[in-house]
């Protein structure tokens, strides 16, 4: 069983070397106050974002057995609704990694990061097909590897 012990622990790679990165809060790395552009269409300028998110649940999903799209939807929720909220379980960890991680590198408003979050809920529930349904994870797998496992 995969374990993060701490979520606000963030191990980073960068030209061989992984170190540790503590963060304190998701809400303490917004920046500005930018409104989100439409998100009919994956902008293209927020792709790598989601990309980001959706290749650490893939890395994860090698590990542990797939969970429901209703968890994820709920997951992608508690992210949006309340950054620093309480785990709920193992991938929720992985997903507030994965928004350390994009806070990190970009800067992004609360609004934009909301409206990425609500963008990824509403693909799981497209993807959805009752309470048991584990559609999205292999959605995803379908896609990422048409692509050869690149983003």
């Amino acid at each position: 069983m995969l374990d993060i012990r701490d979520r606000q622990c963030v191990f980073v790679e960068s030209e061989g070397c992984i170190g540790e990165w503590h963060i304190d809060s998701l809400r303490g790395m917004f920046r500005g106050s930018k409104e989100p552009p439409s998100m009919e269409r994956y902008p293209e300028e927020y792709v790598p974002l989601f990309c980001i998110v959706e290749t650490n649940i893939l890395n994860v999903s090698e590990a542990m057995e797939d969970i429901t799209d209703d968890e994820f939807e709920r997951i992608y929720s508690a992210i949006r609704r309340r950054p620093d909220g309480r785990s709920i379980g193992v991938m929720h960890d992985v997903v507030y990694q994965a928004a350390a991680f994009i806070l990190g590198i970009r800067s992004l408003s609360h609004l934009e990061f909301e409206a990425v979050f609500r963008q990824l809920a509403k693909s799981v529930r497209g993807w959805k097909q009752g309470s048991v349904s584990r559609n999205y994870v292999e959605f995803l797998r379908g896609s990422f590897s048409q692509r050869g496992g690149k983003l």
